[in-house]
């Protein structure tokens, strides 16, 4: 009887003492009405078995969802201090072009290394030798266009100031140009840097003019003649905008041929 006293304080106990120690590990749970139990810090379905990396139950097998409450993945999706956001295209923080992320793309060899070309304006003023070797001299002016290629095409004007003199016996002859004006296709060649060359063709119309003297009588002449003109020349540029210029040019008129040769500054714009 005094045994049996002294071991009903122990049997009160032990339910208290077994849910201390057991009760938090193997405490059951429900969610969605599916129920889950807690076990040495893990979290796994009722009625599940584990195979591996596998958790197999009567509806098949699929890989292991289980975590370590210690090393239970954070789900965290707010904005970090650096992540980028997708849908904001060039807001992306910039890294090395070899780390992977949202940096800037390398530039590829050869993408941006050709300077595009554009035809461009001109114009040209300088002097003009009407017919070579004689004196007979004027100021000539051009304005044209350049394309990006190699035609262009160009219009001219001229008058003279200087006359050519001649003296034949008795009589004075004092000839010259008036004025002429043209109209030309050009081709241009670039041949190394600044220089280039050019060939043109086109339509001109001259005026000229004659005064002869004999014995104190002066006879004046004019006339208008027009034809094709073409020649050939050379540009030197010195600057992005401005060069030098020679041209040779050959009018065609109907008692024969003027060969001009010309100086000029042109510039760009």
């Amino acid at each position: 009887m005094r045994y049996s006293l002294k071991l009903i304080p122990a049997l009160l106990l032990a339910p208290v003492v077994t849910a201390c120690s057991y009760g938090p590990q193997n405490q059951e749970f429900g969610y969605n009405g599916a129920s889950y139990a807690h076990h040495s810090g893990s979290y796994q379905a009722q009625g599940v078995s584990t195979q591996g990396d596998l958790i197999c139950s009567s509806a098949g097998c699929a890989p292991s969802a289980t975590y370590s409450v210690n090393s239970k993945p954070s789900h965290n999706y707010g904005h970090a201090p650096h992540q980028p956001s997708y849908d904001a295209y060039g807001t992306q923080v910039e890294k090395s072009h070899t780390s992977a992320g949202y940096g800037h793309s390398p530039k590829l060899r050869g993408a941006y290394g050709h300077k595009v070309r554009h035809g461009y304006r001109y114009g040209n003023l300088g002097l003009v030798n009407y017919d070579e070797g004689t004196d007979s001299y004027g100021i000539q002016a051009r304005l044209g266009y350049q394309s990006s290629g190699i035609l262009g095409a160009e219009v001219e004007g001229s008058f003279g100031v200087s006359d050519n003199e001649d003296v034949v016996g008795a009589t004075t002859v004092e000839s010259g140009v008036d004025y002429s004006v043209g109209a030309f296709a050009r081709a241009k060649l670039p041949l190394a840097k600044g220089f280039s060359v050019h060939a043109r063709g086109g339509y001109h119309l001259t005026g000229v003019s004659a005064d002869t003297e004999t014995a104190g009588v002066t006879t004046e002449f004019s006339d208008d003649l027009d034809g094709f003109a073409y020649g050939a020349g050379a540009e030197y540029a010195f600057s992005p905008r401005s060069a030098i210029r020679l041209d040779y040019t050959r009018y065609e008129v109907d008692n024969g041929d003027m060969d001009a040769i010309s100086l000029g500054y042109s510039r760009k714009f």
